[in-house]
């Protein structure tokens, strides 16, 4: 091979070599997709409901480390490394991010320890934004915020006086306990039930759930009950109902 032959195979290569790594440049420069698929995110959520971050990074290039911190008006935490990918922990993608099995190795898994919860990730009453930065082989980082409200107080739940009633059912007489009161929450009541003296426990029929606020009245065999509100995120309110004398 003559040297301008040489010469030219090698102008070849170095320009295939500057295309090559110039592709490579311009892909290592997309940022990662983050989805967060625990807990559930702009929620008023109970705070057990929190004590698990999981989620997933779509990406083209290797993840070099997950960091997650939480944010909230009494401060925030430290950047915490998290669980290292498992690469068949895939039962769970978010919508969308289904992959044939040859580019599933574009999928990183990721998730914190509970036993993290609450000694290093503590969440607190209101608003707490998860954090999650995500850093590529690369070096380079892309960070995404999601928003989670915790809701640990029950509802506000008020009965009035009961009133003893005698009725009529088919062919008998019986005494009811009628009963009404008001209930309201911060986010919104869900349900409203009854656990009557019978043993029976059923909801009652209010239209406007669910609601920050309602009214309700309704009746039970004489006896002993129970009132219970619950809201969005679970939390629950119990007054009892004595009968009149």
């Amino acid at each position: 091979m003559t040297w301008g032959r040489w010469a030219q195979w090698v102008l070849v290569l170095s320009a295939g070599a500057a295309l090559l790594a110039g592709c490579s440049r311009q892909r290592d420069t997309l940022e990662p997709l983050i989805a967060l698929t625990a807990p559930e995110t702009s929620a008023n959520l109970p705070l057990r409901a929190v004590a698990a971050v999981r989620g997933f990074v779509l990406d083209n290039q290797p993840v070099a480390l997950v960091e997650v911190k939480v944010v909230s008006e009494s401060g925030e935490s430290a950047w915490i490394p998290v669980v290292p990918p498992l690469p068949d922990d895939l039962t769970s993608v978010p919508e969308g991010w289904s992959l044939p099995p040859e580019e599933r190795t574009r999928l990183t898994a990721f998730a914190v320890p509970p036993q993290w919860f609450p000694a290093r990730l503590s969440f607190r009453e209101g608003p707490n934004e998860i954090r999650v930065r995500v850093t590529g082989a690369n070096g380079r980082s892309a960070v995404r915020q999601f928003l989670v409200r915790i809701d640990t107080t029950p509802p506000t739940l008020e009965l009035r006086p009961p009133r003893a009633k005698t009725v009529q059912a088919g062919t008998r007489t019986i005494q009811v306990m009628e009963f009404s009161g008001a209930v309201s929450d911060s986010s919104n009541v869900v349900s409203v039930r009854v656990l009557a003296p019978d043993g029976s426990d059923r909801n009652l029929n209010i239209a406007c759930l669910p609601c920050p606020q309602a009214e309700f009245a309704d009746a039970v065999p004489l006896g002993r009950a129970t009132v219970v509100a619950q809201d969005a995120a679970g939390n629950e309110a119990r007054v009892d109902i004595t009968p009149p004398r």
